[in-house]
């Protein structure tokens, strides 16, 4: 596996705030309160010696028994190789079909941000921009608090607001060198006018001032405008992921 794939995966494995870890066989288990089957995901990035359909079984019982719906988070590299057919004939269905972006920070000269856009220091102003914009729930909210506040990784949280009105965020999470950007959000109204690019200028511009040499960022494979979006900001896509659920 090349070492900035290797980063990364290790990136997300690590990145969110976990209530459990499991290692087994060669295999990551994550299990994260409250959180969707994406939190609660298996990594399976290396070969180990328990049969297979035998590993399986047990991966299934350690989330059975704790009453989480989880998921396999699949690579190109995931090991064994075949592993993605067998839990297909198994009945998992695949999902999610993610493309991972990268950019090296050094080989570009990253824009200052401008007068509207804002770094958050207090995790709940943060998140009242992001329930803004996303429009979820108050319980919702509170499952985003607990999460975010327990992210002990250097990071950052940006906004924009202009006129009092909530039109984009983003946070960003730093791993030594490697920049991870997640949660961007754009209101509805205010796409496509350049506020998004702005936004992320901003934090790669923090991120390379606090020793990134290298951003990645994941983005839904349909996902046509963000797609764009990053293709003009130079990221360029490095590989590719999807989950398997039982159905």
């Amino acid at each position: 596996m090349d070492n900035i794939i290797k980063k990364i995966e290790e990136l997300m494995i690590n990145m969110w705030p976990l209530s459990d870890q499991k290692k087994f066989d060669g295999w990551t288990l994550n299990l994260s309160m409250n959180h969707t089957f994406k939190a609660n995901a298996i990594f399976p990035l290396n070969i180990g010696m328990i049969g297979i359909n035998e590993k399986i079984q047990k991966c299934e019982n350690y989330y059975k028994e704790r009453r989480f719906d989880f998921s396999f988070r699949i690579t190109p590299f995931s090991r064994p190789d075949f592993l993605d057919k067998i839990l297909e004939l198994k009945g998992y269905k695949k999902t999610n079909l993610t493309n991972v972006l990268i950019l090296d920070l050094l080989s570009i000269d990253v824009k200052k941000n401008n007068e509207y856009i804002l770094k958050h220091d207090n995790t709940d102003d943060w998140l009242q921009v992001h329930q803004d914009i996303a429009k979820y729930s108050k319980a919702q909210k509170n499952i985003y608090k607990n999460f975010h506040k327990n992210i002990k990784k250097p990071k950052c949280m940006f906004s924009i607001k202009k006129s009092d009105k909530s039109i984009s965020c983003g946070l960003g999470i730093l791993r030594k060198d490697l920049f991870g950007i997640f949660d961007i959000k754009t209101n509805t109204q205010f796409q496509k006018k350049g506020f998004g690019s702005s936004l992320i200028q901003a934090m790669l511009f923090w991120a390379k001032n606090n020793g990134a040499r290298c951003a990645q960022v994941s983005v839904d494979y349909d996902n046509e405008i963000a797609h764009a979006l990053y293709s003009k900001l130079g990221f360029q896509k490095l590989y590719h992921y999807w989950f398997r659920i039982q159905k």
